[in-house]
């Protein structure tokens, strides 16, 4: 009898230790799809928490029945009971949702009135702007058609008259602003205006066409070309080079070429 009751003894401890036994259960906090990180987990039996990784995942040691408190800032407090199936595989999944805050009706309003006439008439804030201190009646015998407004700022202001200067029928009539043209002046810009031209002729059009027309198309020699253009000046090729004629300045160049080889060779051009 003793020995039956040792080992009825024996079973009953080996039970009860194996429902103190602890179960280390890997736990995911998720939101739809969305795993959870920083969530705060704790078991209210043993009074151990932790907290949920970047993948939303946790640890906690646990027994059959024991509470889990899962809790977030920004989402609804969940409390599961650890069961059976969840010691048997080792793992738990906490499903939680967004939290809603509802707030109340906040009246935003860039006045003090009260929707109440007879108050706000009351509370009318008083009028800051200073008002001018003139009678009316000092202007009722005022006669503004003896005023004269001709000396006035505005007139006095207005800029001196050039007509004489432009209209040409004052300028033949003998004005006093008439003047006679300065002619040996305008013919002296005329002047320099065309040496300036024919200065910048050579260099232009060997730009235009490349010296390599000149040396072998026209086979002039490089030390000759600015000779040879300077040859052909008489031909008015200046001016058509000026009149964008450049077609009939290459064909005055060509036949010009055919002749200034031929003197070249026989020595007999003027130098220019």
């Amino acid at each position: 009898m003793k020995k039956i009751t040792i080992l009825f003894l024996g079973l009953t401890c080996c039970y009860l230790n194996a429902q103190q036994e602890k179960t280390k259960l890997l736990g995911t906090i998720l939101f739809d799809s969305i795993r959870l990180a920083n969530v705060h987990v704790i078991n209210l039996n043993s009074k151990v928490g932790t907290i949920s990784n970047q993948h939303g995942e946790f640890e906690m040691y646990a027994q059959l029945n024991d509470i889990l408190y899962i809790s977030a800032i920004q989402y609804e407090k969940v409390k599961i009971r650890v069961s059976n199936i969840m010691i048997k595989n080792q793992k738990i999944v906490v499903f939680t949702q967004p939290k809603t805050y509802k707030l109340e009706e906040i009246m935003i309003r860039n006045h003090h009135l009260t929707a109440s006439i007879y108050h706000d008439i009351l509370n009318k804030p008083k009028d800051t702007i200073p008002r001018m201190n003139v009678n009316t009646s000092d202007f009722k015998d005022l006669d503004f058609r003896k005023i004269t407004f001709n000396n006035d700022a505005m007139s006095r202001n207005k800029p001196p008259s050039v007509e004489h200067l432009v209209n040409p029928i004052s300028m033949r009539r003998g004005g006093g602003g008439g003047t006679i043209p300065n002619y040996q002046l305008i013919a002296s810009r005329k002047l320099r205006k065309k040496l300036r031209i024919q200065k910048a002729f050579p260099g232009r059009i060997i730009s235009d066409l490349g010296k390599r027309y000149f040396t072998h198309h026209l086979e002039i020699a490089t030390d000759n070309i600015y000779h040879f253009l300077s040859y052909c000046e008489s031909k008015d090729i200046v001016n058509l080079y000026q009149e964008n004629k450049l077609l009939e300045v290459i064909k005055i160049l060509r036949q010009e070429a055919i002749t200034y080889k031929m003197l070249k060779k026989e020595e007999k051009i003027p130098v220019i």
